[in-house]
Formats: C-alpha cells, structure tokens, sequence
C-alpha cells in the first residue's frame, strides 16, 4: 500500500488525467466526492421545416412539451427555421410537434431527448396529393366518347393536369397538389 496511488479519471471523457500517492491524502479519509459531467441549467433546440414540394415553410407553429403542457411555441421564419433557447434541462424529455396546414400530409410528434444537450430537430412534411378519374360519355346516349382531352386547369391559363380519355371513354387526373 506504500506505493498505492489515486487515479483521477475525467468522467466525461473517460480519461486518466492523473495519479496522486494515496501517502499525500489524509490517512483518515472517509469519502471522496465524485466529479460528474454537469448538464447546463437549460439547453437549445432548433431546426427547419421544410416539405417536399415547397421547400422552406414560414409560419408554422411549432411547439415543445413535456408530457401535455406546452413548454414553448414558436412560428417558423421565412426560411424555415425555429429555435428554443433557454429550454430548461430538467424536463428529460420533450415532444415536437409541428402543425401544418390541411395541404400536408400531418406530422407526428417528434420525441427529442433533451437530457443529451443542444438538440437540432429537421422536420419534412410531405404534401398532399389527389387524383380525378372518371368517364366521358356523349349527351346523346351514344356510350362513351374516346380520345377526348381532359384537364384541369387553376382558373386560369396554368393546366394542372391533362389526359386523353381511353377507348372507353376512362380517364385519370393525378398528381394534382391539394390546397
């Protein structure tokens, strides 16, 4: 026990960082407190939302919770981004919701663990899609009418989307962003 040393290790790291002789600690030692890894009194999430067919999305509402309350909320900037500053570090951890509008596809609830620090949450919504089918029949009882061009168009001279009906007069618009 003469030449016993103390290793002091970095426990956030892991690391030896020294050696003491245990002869130059009192002989009469009772307890030896432990350094840990501090966490900050309060942390910061941010991120973007975007989707697929518009890019960056400004002005939507995203919140934080911990469990059912709203910790915080924020809208989105012309770029997309949010941020939470100043999260406090004792809620463990939180959900992320984002709410976007009826021409999206809904989010769900993102769980971010705010025990691990600074967090940097992207969300991607996805855009809502539909499609038109039906048949072109003549007005005259003559059955359905084939090789007739259907579109449809935004109001003006934009076509959103255009077929040729089928032999049996059948056709089908899709792709056709809803909003």
């Amino acid at each position: 026990m003469e030449n016993a040393k103390l290793d002091i290790i970095n426990i956030a790291s892991g690391q030896l960082t020294g050696s003491v002789p245990l002869s130059t600690i009192n002989r009469f030692l009772t307890g030896i407190a432990l350094a840990t890894a501090c966490q900050p009194a309060s942390l910061d999430v941010s991120g973007l939302v975007t989707s697929d067919c518009e890019g960056a999305l400004a002005g939507i509402t995203v919140s934080l919770t911990d469990g059912g309350s709203d910790v915080l909320s924020t809208s989105t900037a012309a770029d997309g981004s949010f941020s939470f500053t100043g999260v406090p570090s004792s809620v463990a951890s939180g959900q992320l919701s984002v709410a976007v509008p009826s021409s999206f596809n809904s989010v769900a609830p993102i769980s971010v663990p705010l025990d691990a620090g600074d967090q940097t949450v992207n969300v991607a919504a996805s855009c809502k899609y539909i499609s038109i089918a039906g048949v072109v029949t003549s007005g005259c009882g003559e059955g359905p009418l084939a090789g007739v061009a259907v579109s449809l168009s935004n109001g003006g001279p934009t076509t959103l989307s255009s077929a040729t009906t089928a032999a049996n007069g059948t056709y089908a618009l899709s792709g056709i962003r809803y909003s």
